[in-house]
């Protein structure tokens, strides 16, 4: 009994460590939320770069306010990873003005830290289930590692100091996964490589 009031206790800790006052919480996937891009992907896909970012991040943001559920988020946050980071390369890449600099340093970066916000609160909300599926939780960590790491490349490629709060859920997502048992046998031998990579990629 001991023992488990302890791990709560550890497992609050680390919940608060990753939570944000302005977190949209819904735990279950029950408020039909429309995730759909406007106009359609293809639509998008054609764009230009910094047209196709502010219709994105415009996008992103709306999945991150409203009350949709861990799985809803997830999936649609996954589903947009490849657009997301096409976009990203293709600011970060094309030529760029003086008066576009800023535009190219800092969409980027609104894009991947939209896109990881969103994983993160599909962990906090998987996690917060009245009945936790471990694999929901899974994929939900892993997929934010991986949101986090290039998050983080791309404050690194830029040149800037990433604030420190990401060190910090970065830690606690490390403590998270320790706690619900990825990369244990418990929850599967294919899931320990895919934790190490997701936390330090090549």
């Amino acid at each position: 009994m001991e023992q488990l009031a302890v791990q709560d206790a550890q497992l609050d800790d680390i919940l608060r460590r990753l939570a944000r006052a302005d977190d949209a919480m819904a735990v279950l996937d029950e408020q039909p939320v429309s995730t759909e891009l406007p106009g359609g992907g293809e639509i998008i896909e054609k764009l230009a770069p910094e047209i196709r970012a502010a219709a994105l991040y415009r996008h992103l943001r709306e999945i991150r306010a409203t009350g949709a559920g861990p799985r809803v988020r997830l999936e649609r946050a996954t589903y947009l990873t490849p657009l997301i980071t096409e976009t990203v390369n293709a600011l970060m890449t094309q030529p760029v003005t003086a008066s576009d600099r800023r535009l190219a340093i800092s969409m980027p970066i609104a894009l991947l830290k939209c896109s990881y916000d969103i994983k993160r609160q599909a962990v906090l909300q998987s996690v917060c289930q009245p009945r936790m599926e471990t694999s929901l939780v899974t994929d939900s960590i892993l997929a934010t590692f991986s949101a986090l790491f290039d998050l983080l490349v791309c404050y690194w490629v830029q040149r800037l100091p990433p604030p420190q709060r990401f060190w910090g859920e970065l830690h606690a997502l490390y403590h998270l996964a320790s706690h619900v048992g990825v990369g244990s046998r418990k929850s599967g031998p294919r899931q320990a490589p895919l934790l190490r990579e997701s936390a330090m990629p090549t």
